[in-house]
């Protein structure tokens, strides 16, 4: 699968990647390490409160025309995770011929948390993707 970041494919899923480890060990270090270190990831900040997924997150991804898979560092198919390395947070499109990248932790972090934001953006991003033209 090629990671081409400008090719026109319709857009299959998009992947949020959170800048943690899953898994209950993961998880534990991702708090602990916020608590005490300052450690922040802007994905979970956007799609997580204290303990679970925002309901308003959760009712936007689900009027998503493409799905939206959310997975930790740890939970990325290799050629994901060759992809999205030393990105996280990031979001990526996943298309027929690879992946694009849609938001960038910079991107993410300047959302601030904002869920109607995240998916203003994801839509500014589809726009503009769509209306490329096709490489040769």
């Amino acid at each position: 699968m090629t990671q081409d970041s400008h090719s026109r494919q319709p857009i299959l899923e998009w992947i949020g990647v959170y800048d943690a480890q899953g898994g209950v060990i993961g998880e534990l270090a991702y708090f602990l390490g916020s608590i005490f270190a300052g450690r922040a990831c802007s994905l979970c900040d956007i799609t997580h409160g204290w303990i679970r997924e925002k309901p308003h997150f959760k009712t936007r991804k689900s009027q998503l025309d493409v799905p939206m898979r959310l997975l930790h560092l740890n939970e990325q198919s290799s050629a994901l995770a060759a992809f999205t390395r030393a990105h996280a947070p990031c979001v990526v499109g996943r298309h027929a011929d690879g992946f694009a990248m849609v938001l960038t932790a910079r991107e993410l972090a300047e959302l601030d948390g904002g869920v109607d934001a995240f998916f203003e953006r994801l839509s500014q991003w589809q726009e503009q993707y769509a209306s490329r033209p096709a490489r040769p």
